[in-house]
């Protein structure tokens, strides 16, 4: 997917920042796309961030571009909700009634 492709250039371009979030991992989750992060704002905290399409993802729109979905993961949470999955990751975002299944092969990613 491009938005894909988009997001880990972001990654990449990100990496000069001077406190970037570090990704885990991303992928496409049906309509959606989910990363999964640590960010130097949370402490210890292993977080995940899903933004789905549509409504969202347009050509237009800069807040569904990967580069988009880049910049939200890199500023703090906030008073985002956020809901805590089987694995202990924090999501927040576009999320259904559960946080997204993780994908079956992700090294270095904690799973009770």
């Amino acid at each position: 997917e491009l938005i894909l492709i988009d997001f880990w250039n972001a990654v990449e371009r990100g990496k000069q920042d001077e406190l970037p979030p570090q990704v885990l991992h991303a992928w496409v989750d049906g309509e959606a796309l989910a990363v999964v992060y640590t960010s130097h704002t949370q402490d210890k905290l292993i977080l995940g961030f899903r933004r789905a399409w549509p409504p969202h993802y347009r050509d237009d729109d800069p807040a569904t571009t990967g580069s988009g979905i880049y910049t939200e993961i890199s500023e703090p949470l906030g008073k985002a909700t956020v809901v805590q999955d089987q694995n202990g990751i924090l999501w927040s975002g576009d999320l259904q009634a559960t946080p997204p299944p993780l994908p079956q092969k992700l090294d270095g990613l904690p799973r009770k």
